[in-house]
């Protein structure tokens, strides 16, 4: 009798999860809204659900790669990481003791690092993921080790994750991440007029805000974005809501709370804050987002190709008239079939060979070695 109730409850929780999808949504579901906000709030609780969360995903990534002992041994032996722990910070009096410990680098440069004077390899910056909260470079170490397979230098920092800083402390930290890079790329075999930035979903969006702010400064010849999130208030608002994990989530907090959420909208800056005559010194730039991402909906993706699309259509009507030609051949966004939020850096990292033949990964190699050709 124990043993068909034990299999019927079983079986019923089975085809639950099954109908349910999201089942992080449906636990924070659980707790009370006035609750959820003082959580998420709290240093104290956002710290240790950082830190819980994160040494959950060490203690499950490293079980993963015990049944692939070659990729752990990449993990723990990165052939390609020739720079560890780099501090990044110009200016260490422009910080604060919590957000130093955050600000420093790896460098992952491909086997030859001699180039001529008219060669050399493209650079890469990755910024991650973590709903502006979680993870760190070492995370990424195997993302960085694929790229460097393929011909490129990534460069993966931390930055100052909430709470220990907000949006304008990661922006302010993308800032010099690409400082130092221009003042030292060259020692690793790169050209500081090479620089890709990217990032995948939180990293996406304060990647994405800076590449907008900077545009005057010409200093990216490409810009890549991965699942991003670059509306957080629509987002919160909407499909965060619709889960039910919009009165926990980090995001609010972590872009200024409710009153100033609406100024860190990538889909807003472009379309109401870029001067005119600043639209046609955007990078080349690729939005690449998943079919079946259930985290952030492909719509994030389309709404800013689309913003991106208009202001550039807006000018072509100007800048045709002078070269014959606009800037929509600039702006690119690919929806990869089959592909989820998150997983498939997973994917990417534990593939070898540069994980050539993954699709994401290939797109942004192409992408990657196009844009940085020297003209």
């Amino acid at each position: 009798m124990r043993k068909r109730t034990l299999v019927t409850i079983l079986a019923a929780l089975i085809i639950v999860r099954k109908s349910r999808s999201d089942l992080e949504g449906d636990i924070w579901k659980l707790i009370p809204n006035l609750f959820s906000n003082r959580l998420r709030e709290s240093y104290i609780f956002t710290y240790l659900f950082r830190s819980v969360c994160n040494c959950s995903a060490y203690f499950f990534a490293g079980i993963s790669l015990l049944f692939k002992p070659n990729i752990l041994q990449l993990h723990l032996f990165p052939p390609h990481l020739v720079a560890n722990n780099i501090q990044y910070c110009q200016n260490i009096n422009t910080t604060n003791k919590y957000r130093l410990p955050h600000q420093t680098l790896d460098v992952y440069a491909p086997t030859s690092t001699r180039t001529t004077a008219t060669s050399s390899h493209p650079t890469f910056i990755f910024i991650h993921g973590g709903i502006w909260t979680l993870f760190n470079k070492t995370f990424m170490r195997l993302i960085g080790e694929r790229f460097a397979e393929r011909g490129i230098i990534c460069i993966i920092p931390s930055y100052s994750y909430y709470p220990d800083g907000i949006v304008d402390d990661q922006i302010e930290d993308i800032q010099n991440v690409i400082t130092w890079t221009k003042r030292n790329i060259t020692n690793y075999g790169g050209d500081e007029n090479q620089i890709v930035l990217g990032g995948q979903s939180s990293g996406a969006h304060v990647s994405s805000l800076y590449m907008l702010q900077s545009i005057c400064k010409k200093e990216l010849c490409g810009y890549i974005g991965l699942s991003g999130v670059y509306d957080p208030l629509q987002h919160n608002i909407g499909f965060e809501k619709q889960r039910g994990v919009d009165q926990i989530s980090p995001l609010v907090p972590a872009n200024g709370g409710m009153a100033n959420i609406a100024k860190y909208s990538s889909c807003y800056y472009v379309k109401m804050i870029v001067p005119n005559e600043d639209i046609s010194k955007l990078p080349a730039i690729l939005l690449l987002h998943g079919t079946k991402d259930t985290t952030v909906p492909v719509l994030s993706s389309d709404i800013f190709y689309k913003a991106l699309c208009t202001r550039c259509d807006e000018n072509e009507n100007n800048e045709s008239k002078k070269t014959g030609h606009g800037d929509r051949r600039k702006i690119e966004m690919k929806l990869i079939d089959g592909i989820d939020h998150a997983k498939y850096l997973y994917d990417i990292s534990t593939t070898e060979n540069g994980a050539e033949g993954h699709p994401m990964m290939d797109a942004m190699v192409e992408f990657i070695h196009k844009v940085s050709v020297r003209k």
